[in-house]
């Protein structure tokens, strides 16, 4: 079926044949259930990731494709024009949390937004940037959004927000020959059995889709500011390894520098006072000991035979 005919006349996008985009009707189905839902004063989470390969399968673009879907609906059957640009996507953490409150300061109540493939989403269940995430979703009812968040792997998300708290997954992949778009819609009992089942081997073959369609394959925001805006992303993402590199070097000498003098130094001052020295807590020290007793020479801090550091950060 084609939605936003008037919007999108043919010309709009390069050999378009009809007026309007294309959108499943089965997606558009359940679009649609969400829709009344959502109007009840509910927010809902809606999970977008691949299964072969992670990047450049058309997930963004399909993102923007159901966007554009879901206002269409919101429109037709509710009466609610709602609109779709950058502001509505986000590329970490705090921008995604950020520009979900300005939406609702805009009166854009029903809005969707969507967070771009950041990193901030498979980390550590414990990380701070997954917390942050955590902690925004439980407060974001209140603020009736389509939350989207495109991930590089399912199983990679943590195990609370990806069985419970998102309503479905769908996974966009390639077709024959690498031709991309076609996409996978898993339903709630579905998506949650895929996780606990597939989870171990990375085997999304453990459900079947509850259904699968086909989408476009253009952009529907500016094409040349969105790929300015990912490649700032990348250049941001680059400069927190590079620091967190250093970071993790620096700790990796205090370390080593703190086993030897607690070995070198040994009956003349404490490891109390060492501690102290050295500014860390007493279980850093000892989760420092346990650490170089557990290594075998290949994996002693920075070894001369590695050019790795395997350091845990300190406690305090």
């Amino acid at each position: 079926m084609r939605v936003f005919e008037e919007k999108y006349p043919v010309g709009t996008f390069p050999r378009q044949l009809k007026a309007g985009i294309h959108c499943d009707e089965l997606l558009y189905g359940n679009l649609k259930e969400l829709s009344i839902a959502i109007t009840e004063d509910n927010s809902f989470l809606i999970l977008v990731s691949s299964q072969a390969l992670s990047v450049r399968t058309g997930k963004s673009t399909f993102v923007q494709h159901l966007a554009e879907a879901w206002n269409y609906i919101m429109l037709k059957e509710h009466g609610i024009k709602l609109d779709f640009d950058l502001r509505n996507i986000a590329f970490d953490a705090n921008e995604f949390e950020e520009k979900a409150f300005d939406l609702h300061k805009r009166g854009q109540k029903y809005s969707v937004v969507i967070l771009d493939e950041s990193d901030d989403l498979t980390g550590h269940s414990l990380s701070a940037e997954v917390k942050k995430i955590k902690r925004f979703l439980r407060k974001s009812g209140q603020l009736n959004l389509l939350m989207i968040m495109i991930l590089p792997d399912f199983f990679e998300f943590p195990k609370p927000v990806a069985v419970n708290r998102s309503i479905a997954l769908i996974t966009v992949d390639y077709g024959e020959r690498f031709k991309r778009g076609t996409f996978k819609f898993y339903d709630f009992k579905a998506k949650k059995k895929m996780y606990i089942k597939g989870k171990q081997y990375n085997d999304y073959s453990v459900v079947d889709s509850t259904f699968r369609g086909e989408f476009a394959r253009h952009y529907l925001v500016d094409e040349a500011e969105y790929r300015k805006l990912k490649y700032r992303d990348l250049l941001e993402d680059a400069e927190k390894q590079k620091r967190k590199n250093i970071e993790l070097k620096k700790v990796a000498i205090l370390k080593q520098t703190f086993l030897n003098c607690l070995r070198g130094l040994k009956g003349r001052v404490t490891q109390k006072e060492l501690c102290k020295f050295f500014e860390i807590s007493e279980d850093t020290a000892l989760i420092w000991k346990k650490k170089k007793n557990d290594a075998t020479p290949e994996q002693s801090i920075l070894s001369p035979n590695s050019d790795e550091e395997t350091t845990p950060t300190p406690t305090d």
